[in-house]
């Protein structure tokens, strides 16, 4: 549940006023609710749209002259990598825990085996 919370956190994922009450009131979300699937769905597209820039900007390295062949990056990898950022900001241990500007919000609530 921590790449919904990093994905909000850096703006690359919004919610609505009411999932943003019933994420702070620490509600549970009943799992195949229309608020867990809108969590669930644009946690999965913005994980795709940054795996497509990501493709994007290294085609752009290449022509640029950097060499190489197209590279091809894993969905499941930026997730880990999402997972284990959000773990690092809510230790405190990197730079975006330390930012005034924005409150991470919790993680949502959710009972599911697929978590």
């Amino acid at each position: 549940m921590q790449v919904p919370q990093i994905l909000h956190r850096l703006g690359l994922l919004s919610y609505s006023r009411e999932l943003v009450e019933e994420i702070k009131l620490k509600r549970m979300l009943p799992y195949g609710s229309s608020l867990e699937c809108s969590i669930r769905a644009g946690s999965v597209v913005a994980v795709e749209d940054i795996k497509e820039q990501m493709e994007i900007q290294s085609t752009n390295c290449q022509a640029s002259g950097s060499g190489g062949s197209k590279r091809k990056f894993n969905s499941v990898l930026i997730d880990f990598f999402l997972w284990d950022l959000a773990k690092l900001v809510e230790s405190g241990k990197h730079i975006l825990a330390t930012e005034a500007t924005v409150d991470i919000l919790p993680c949502h609530r959710t009972r599911s085996i697929y978590y």
